[in-house]
């Protein structure tokens, strides 16, 4: 979803989002006359109408699915914190988060462990992954790019983060199970 004032910049992303094209079918059916032109290298990035119902639907939950992403956060915050192996995300109070993730980040002692770390998790159950991996690490991005950058600090990032599992439904006992794992794991790769 893109949210705009500038009604330019709104006409200009719709078509971008409908292949490019100058004029919606309705618009197109409305004029009497079914023509069109394609304006831009476009996407089909519109939604069906089904999507867009789900959305509709979704959107009015929004706060309440955002109050239960933070509360589950929350308790990661408190599970996790004394934890000196591990950073946890910091949100600024001055900022507001959907917390659509939970984003660890491994000290440089666990560094190398972090794939394994993220097996183990798997192993107890849990489904952790990974956000995200530089971008030209990619194959497209390797093959588009004349020279492959060197970005320490980005991928220093990469290796050592993993984000543990966030969801609205996400129970207060499920929290302290990943944590209780995690920290099980830690102790035995000291």
């Amino acid at each position: 979803m893109v949210v705009t004032q500038d009604a330019d910049l709104e006409q200009k992303i719709r078509m971008y989002g409908l292949h490019g094209i100058s004029k919606t079918a309705v618009e197109r059916y409305k004029t009497g006359l079914p023509f069109y032109d394609i304006v831009y290298p476009g996407y089909k990035a519109n939604l069906t109408d089904i999507q867009a119902a789900l959305g509709v639907v979704q959107i009015q939950k929004l706060e309440q699915i955002t109050h239960k992403r933070n509360r589950a956060a929350a308790w990661y915050d408190e599970c996790l914190s004394g934890v000196e192996e591990i950073v946890t995300p910091i949100i600024r109070e001055s900022n507001y988060s959907a917390r659509h993730l939970y984003p660890i980040l491994l000290n440089q002692k666990l560094k190398p462990h972090r794939d394994d770390i993220i097996l183990r998790l798997r192993s107890h159950g849990i489904y952790s992954s990974v956000h995200f991996i530089p971008i030209y690490f990619h194959t497209f991005f390797k093959n588009f790019l004349k020279e492959i950058p060197s970005l320490p600090v980005t991928e220093d990032h990469f290796y050592r983060e993993i984000s543990l599992p966030l969801f609205p439904a996400l129970k207060k006992g499920e929290v302290k199970y990943v944590c209780e794992v995690l920290k099980g794991i830690i102790v035995g790769l000291k």
